[in-house]
């Protein structure tokens, strides 16, 4: 057993005890494994009644100590497989390649740990500081459907950077240590603009220049013991994600995608409170005879701009995006404005549905050029006329969701929440999808 896996099963005992629901689950976030000893210790102190096994206090108290050597990380799960990583450092500062390696009865179709995935073996990750910090295990799904948990990772970062892209002024780090270090913020082209010691177990905020356009500074974090981590950070100009701190993809993933015509395989949708939004799943209309022409031009535009490749699969409901079309209903009046109807729905679980009460059930509106007239709000078109952008651009709107993209705040993006006949790209459009999956993927 490593230090780490000693620190987690002490700090698991001690959160699940002060809760009074420890059973043998996984109760921690990893937040909590940055805190200095003296949280818990503070934790201690009410709690009479609680008894911490000596075993346990031993390991820990080792862990602090630093005489417990990395070990690999072992784990027999239910189906019967044995998964084993290698012995990991205590820490790591950068990019470290690790295999998974698998036997037992049980045939393993996919493998996860954070965004990356892999379907077949062998199974090489990547393990990087920002991702050990938020993932502490691998994610394995088996040939027959099953879902189970595979080997824990036993390493963590020094140093967390705390979110990779910034849409305000600041960007947080934290020292993880209990000796001081030092953080640089370098601009792109390696010219110091900050610097400031972080104290033990303590955080700060990095203030970001302002820029007019997505910039990627770099952070330099390093202490007296000779660890040093160096972590991008992308201030976002015109464009946000949802999760700021990993992306959904690493650049050059292969994304799987899948197309439902028949509505017989989409699951449940969440419900609209929005009156008219039955939400009922529904086959493809019969007037959108090029919709899925439009499906293919929006991937074709995604995969062009990014280091991301888009497979179509015909397994709907292992795809990483599955498509299909609901009822989202007639909309709601807008007065003199006339009535706002919602064109479709993305999702970061990969969901995306086309609203068969809209226009876009018709072909009237294919493809990915400019027409008249419509007015939309929110991929929602308002009547009467103004001008609106082919339904192969609402397809992508909605796809950049299921890829993380949130809505922007500039008129021109494909991602803003008001459309007003957006026919291409916007600079910030490209800005973010560069920033967040890379341009091209170099072989």
């Amino acid at each position: 057993m490593s230090h780490l896996t000693a620190l987690r099963m002490f700090r698991a005992f001690i959160h699940g005890a002060t809760a009074g629901q420890f059973k043998g689950k996984k109760l921690l976030k990893p937040s909590h494994l940055t805190r200095p000893f003296s949280s818990l210790t503070t934790h201690l102190v009410g709690m009479k009644t609680v008894r911490i096994p000596a075993l346990i206090l031993c390991a820990a108290s080792l862990a602090f100590s630093g005489l417990v050597s990395p070990a690999s990380a072992n784990h027999t799960a239910a189906s019967g497989n044995e998964y084993l990583l290698p012995a990991l450092p205590e820490y790591i500062t950068g990019p470290f390649p690790i295999e998974v390696s698998v036997s037992g009865p049980a045939p393993v179709c996919e493998v996860r740990y954070g965004n990356q995935k892999r379907s077949t073996a062998p199974w090489l990750f990547t393990l990087t500081p920002a991702a050990v910090n938020n993932n502490d295990s691998f994610d394995v799904k088996l040939c027959d459907g099953e879902f189970e948990r595979g080997p824990w990772v036993d390493t963590e970062a020094p140093f967390n950077t705390g979110e990779r892209f910034v849409d305000g002024n600041g960007a947080a780090v934290r020292n993880n240590l209990a000796t001081p270090a030092t953080v640089v913020l370098l601009k792109p082209d390696g010219a110091e603009s900050f610097r400031s010691e972080i104290p033990p177990f303590g955080g700060i905020e990095i203030p970001l220049p302002e820029v007019k356009k997505t910039t990627t500074f770099s952070i330099v974090i390093s202490n007296s013991s000779g660890q040093i981590m160096t972590a991008p950070v992308v201030k976002a100009v015109g464009w946000n994600v949802y999760d700021a701190r990993l992306t959904k993809y690493d650049p050059c993933t292969t994304v799987t995608w899948a197309y439902d015509p028949s509505g017989k395989a989409i699951e449940p949708v969440y419900p609209y409170t929005r009156p008219g939004e039955d939400v009922k799943k529904k086959k493809q209309p019969a007037a959108a005879k090029t919709f899925k022409k439009d499906i293919q031009g929006s991937f074709d535009l995604l995969e062009k701009n990014t280091s991301l490749t888009f497979v179509e699969t015909d397994d709907y409901t292992n795809a990483d995006i599955r498509i299909g079309w609901a009822n989202l209903g007639k909309g709601s009046s807008l007065g003199n404005h006339g009535t706002l109807i919602k064109g479709g729905t993305g999702s970061t679980d990969g969901q995306v549905l086309i609203n068969t009460k809209g226009k876009w059930g018709t072909d009237r509106y294919e493809g990915f050029k400019k027409y008249g007239p419509k007015n939309y709000v929110g991929w929602v078109y308002i009547e009467p006329p103004g001008t609106t952008a082919g339904r192969g651009w609402l397809i992508t709107h909605e796809i950049m969701h299921t890829l993380g993209f949130l809505h922007a705040d500039s008129d021109n993006s494909i991602m803003a929440p008001i459309d007003y006949g957006t026919s291409k790209f916007s600079q910030e459009d490209l800005d973010g999808l560069a920033a967040v999956f890379g341009k091209k993927c170099l072989q």
